[in-house]
């Protein structure tokens, strides 16, 4: 009879750890990775103490001390608000990103680049007053392109 308990221990000790690692390991990775952690994985890693499945088998976000976590609103935190919490408080696990649109890189120095026609986008309301403007010049008879720069 203890043989037979044993295995049906171990039996539910290894299908709650596979319960486990799906609903809390992939959650975590997969929010960490939708926020652009540059690696998810180390995030799980660091977060994976604070996350468990209650009685119920729900995720649920816990304190050091094992109590669960709420969030701002009083609703009880989410493996989301955790990880949106952790990388806003250690922005270096985060991808750099582009240079948004109005940039400017300090590479090449302040010389301004030529504009051509590619460059505009003409849903734009300024490049289309730029465009207007360079087809004017042209049209003026000098055969000279502008020397406009967008911005």
């Amino acid at each position: 009879m203890k043989e037979t308990v044993s295995k049906k221990d171990q039996e539910i000790s290894k299908l709650v750890s596979e319960l486990q690692k799906v609903r809390i390991d992939e959650q975590l990775v997969n929010t960490a990775s939708s926020l652009k952690a540059i690696n998810p994985n180390e995030v799980k890693s660091l977060l994976r103490n604070s996350v468990k499945l209650n009685d119920s088998g729900d995720v649920e976000v816990v304190s050091e001390n094992g109590t669960p976590r709420y969030n701002e609103k009083g609703d009880p935190m989410t493996v989301s608000d955790l990880v949106t919490e952790y990388l806003n408080n250690n922005p270096h696990h985060l991808s750099a990103t582009p240079s948004g649109a109005g940039s400017n890189s300090g590479i090449g120095g302040n010389t301004p680049k030529p504009l051509s026609l590619k460059d505009l986008d003409m849903n734009n309301p300024e490049h289309r007053d730029i465009y207007r403007k360079m087809k004017e010049e042209r049209q003026g008879g000098t055969g000279l392109k502008p020397n406009l720069t967008i911005g």
